[in-house]
Parts: C-alpha cells; structure tokens; sequence
C-alpha cells in the first residue's frame, strides 16, 4: 500500500509539472484533455490497491500453509523422540514453547519418553511371557509359604532390601549417597546408561566433567547453576554432540539437572 500511494503521488506530481508548463506556453488549456488524466491516473491507483491485495491475500495463505506444515513436522519430531530416546524431553520443551510463542500457534502437548514408557511397560511384559510371569508369581508364593520368618526383610514390592545391593550400580548409588566426598562415575554405570545417550563420549570425560563439577558445588559451596559459557571458563568442553554428552550421561544417573536454558546443577 505504501508503493502504491508513492506512485500515485509520482503521478500527480507528473500532472502537476505538465499543467504548469502548459499554463507557461498556454495559458488556455482544454480542461477535458485534463480531466481525461485525471481519470487515467485515478484507473493507475486502483490497479496498483487490486495488485497490494493480491500480494497480501497470498501472503497469508503462505503463513497459514508454513504453519500447518511446521505443526505436522513437530508432531513427527515429537514421536520420533518418544520411540528412539528418553532424555533431552527437558530441554525441547523450552524450545517448542519459545517456537509457539514466536508463531503465535497452539503446539500439541508433548508427552515424555519416560513417562510413555512406564504406562506401556506392564501390559507389554505381561502380554510378551504370561508363563514367565505365572512361574514369578508362583516361585514367590512357593518361598513365602516356606519361609515366612523371611517376609519382615522384605519391601512392599516383595523385592528384598539387601538384593538391590548385589547389582554395582546400585551399590556404587548407595555408596555415593552415603559418602561426603567424590566417588567417581564407575564402568558399570556407565555401561548402563542408553548408547544414544552416551554417544562417542569416554568414560574418563565424564569422569573429568564430574569432579569439575564437584570441586565448583560441593568443596567451594557455590549453589547458582552454571551455564555453558561459565563451564568453558573452567576449563570444561560442554559443546557440540560429545560435550553435551558428558553432561546427558552425569543427568541419566541422576548426578546433576539440566534445565531448558542449559544450566547445570549438581544433585
């Protein structure tokens, strides 16, 4: 619309020019050669508004089909996330917020991975071995009937309190839990942390990520989250796939949080 009125104004000024220069050499001008200009110039204007709204209706129609194909693709990303990974929901969901925001759309909830895993993991285990899960039930009566005495060390899930303590990672998660001082990430945890997680990243990386982070929180009694930037002053590498891993590997242990600005805190 703005090009529109500039050019209608190029033209009346055009008008105007001629009129005065032939007022200068004619000062008898036929008024119906003017007024035939006049409507030459008013039949420019309203092409020039008919192209402005043109333009403007296909505008719209472009933004309207953008979003409609960006609503589709987040969708897919969404389920794409919930099939192949359980971390990283924290951090998408900040994104997509600030992506709604900025298009003005309603996006679609996004479910976690974590949690769309816990609804679906009964019916699939019992579904998958009914036998296996008949022999469970009946192993677990058959030992109740014969050792009753045994039941006060037992939890509410029928599991025992000291069986977890065979598995080193949970034995390395009560030793760390009951020491105040470092207890470095072991093999076995890591190893049980999800491929897609870990990706290239080295043990002994997360190891140094770890007591970096340690001396900051526990030895100085700093409490403020560090972001990505302050991390690099210290001399960690928490960019790009394998820097983040580090961070994503301590996070799956339960060791640190990340929040959807990419600070980091320790547990």
């Amino acid at each position: 619309f703005q090009k529109a009125e500039s050019d209608l104004n190029c033209l009346s000024r055009k008008l105007e020019l001629r009129c005065q220069n032939s007022a200068q050499g004619d000062s008898r001008r036929n008024p119906t050669e003017l007024l035939q200009k006049v409507e030459g110039v008013k039949k420019e204007y309203k092409a020039l508004l008919r192209e402005a709204a043109e333009i403007h209706k296909v505008q719209t129609e472009t933004m309207d089909c953008f979003r409609k194909q960006l609503l589709m693709a987040t969708q897919l990303l969404q389920e794409l996330e919930t099939r192949t990974s359980t971390d990283g929901c924290d951090d998408n969901k900040g994104k997509i917020a600030e992506l709604a925001s900025l298009l003005g759309i309603q996006l679609p909830a996004q479910v976690a991975p974590a949690e769309l895993k816990e609804q679906m993991t009964p019916d699939a285990s019992g579904a998958a071995d009914p036998q296996k899960n008949t022999e469970q039930t009946d192993r677990q009566s058959s030992s109740s009937a014969v050792c009753p005495a045994d039941s006060s060390n037992t939890t509410e899930n029928g599991v025992s309190s000291d069986a977890g303590l065979d598995d080193p990672v949970t034995a390395r998660a009560a030793l760390r839990a009951s020491s105040t001082e470092l207890v470095e990430v072991s093999q076995e945890e890591f190893d049980s942390v999800s491929e897609l997680v870990r990706g290239r990243v080295k043990l002994s990386e997360v190891n140094t990520a770890y007591r970096v982070l340690w001396k900051h929180f526990k030895e100085e009694h700093n409490s403020n989250p560090l972001l990505p930037a302050e991390m690099h002053k210290m001399g960690l590498r928490v960019t790009g796939a394998t820097g983040k891993a580090k961070l994503k590997v301590l996070r799956a242990l339960k060791l640190l949080t990340i929040s959807s600005k990419e600070e980091v805190k320790l547990v």
